[in-house]
């Protein structure tokens, strides 16, 4: 994976009450402005690791885990040790606010959770019985994501959200992130409370189209939480989870006075990078050709960068696919990649032999 070429700071140990203690702990040299290029991901709930969507993303990367179970934050710590200049791991929750909360420690630690499971919930009563008996607790330091953009001088790219119920709560202690800095969410959200206490899809999709989100794709076929094996795959049992994406769209970005050209352009490739790695390629060519029409000029700007090649990279082949498939011919083809990068796009034993897109 690609590194962050500057440094990223780690909250892990120096927080009192659950913010951050500024006595210990010194501003890094982190402004937007400064590294531009950088995408920068808040996971809230990182479990496991880096989320598999991020994997494909060669482009400058910091990744900031939080994750409030100590056990689990001290293993992700070891697992990414030597990536410590692009992956910083929190051993904190995110929440509405700052301060402690007492985290439930789920027999299956994948379902742990500051919110008691709610017994009704058929994916607790059912399909998984006993996953979610609590047995132990642990108090943890909370704070917030506007909270800790602020005491890093960071400005957040992408949100990755996977908290067990508390997606609400996180996305509201994120309000000047997301309405000024965060292009893309990717959230769990509840269709009921799953989680005692929990807010639903309906309030979560509400926070973030107040923000200048819109919905771009849930993640369900059909599979819910099954009641019994009566079922061959595909639709079965009731939807009660799924992941959400959201993004902004590429008016918010050219419609905002206070940002630059060339950092319109530079966003309108990071949320095309974003929808690429989570499958949704038509939105992905969409924001390109937006800012080809409206910010062209800075795109060739951009052609050293690794931001620009990624992007690149994913056009091209997707293109050969498109082309493959006979979707477009290779004149449409050709054209609409050439307005939107200004050159000639690699085809037959060019496009195998091109590093960029044959590493």
């Amino acid at each position: 994976m690609a590194r962050v070429k500057l440094p990223v700071q780690d909250f892990r140990t120096r927080t009192l009450h659950g913010k951050l203690d500024m006595n210990s702990l010194s501003r890094p040299k982190l402004q937007i402005g400064a590294g531009l290029e950088t995408t920068q991901v808040i996971d809230a709930g990182a479990r496991y690791g880096l989320h598999p969507t991020w994997r494909a993303y060669d482009a400058p990367l910091g990744y900031h885990m939080f994750e409030p179970d100590p056990a689990e934050a001290e293993r992700l710590r070891a697992k990414y040790s030597s990536q410590a200049d692009s992956i910083v791991v929190h051993q904190m929750a995110l929440g509405e606010t700052a301060g402690t909360v007492t985290l439930n420690i789920m027999r299956h630690r994948g379902l742990n959770s500051i919110k008691r499971p709610n017994p009704k919930a058929t994916w607790f009563s059912i399909s998984h019985p006993g996953e979610a008996e609590i047995v132990d607790q642990v108090t943890v330091g909370m704070t917030t994501i506007d909270e800790s953009a602020a005491d890093a001088g960071i400005e957040f790219d992408f949100l990755k959200c996977d908290v067990e119920g508390s997606a609400y709560d996180v996305l509201a202690g994120a309000h000047r992130q997301l309405h000024s800095a965060i292009l893309g969410v990717r959230s769990e959200v509840d269709f009921i409370p799953v989680y005692e206490g929990c807010r639903t899809f309906g309030e979560v999709d509400g926070l973030l189209r107040e923000n200048g989100f819109a919905l771009m794709s849930l993640e369900t076929n059909g599979a819910g939480a099954p009641v019994n094996g009566y079922h061959l795959g595909g639709r079965f049992g009731y939807l009660e989870t799924s992941d959400g994406i959201w993004i902004k769209p590429f008016e918010w970005l050219s419609d905002n006075s206070g940002w630059s050209a060339n950092r319109v352009a530079v966003a309108a490739f990071k949320l095309s990078a974003f929808c690429f790695c989570n499958g949704v390629t038509d939105v992905a060519i969409q924001y390109l050709e937006k800012a080809a029409a409206t910010v062209g000029d800075q795109i060739p700007r951009m052609a050293e960068t690794d931001l620009y090649k990624t992007v690149d990279r994913f056009v091209q082949k997707l293109f050969k696919d498109l082309e493959a498939r006979m979707v477009f011919s290779e004149v449409e083809l050709d054209a609409t990649y050439r307005s939107i990068f200004g050159k000639e796009r690699k085809k037959r034993h060019e496009f195998y032999e091109d590093p960029n897109l044959n590493p």
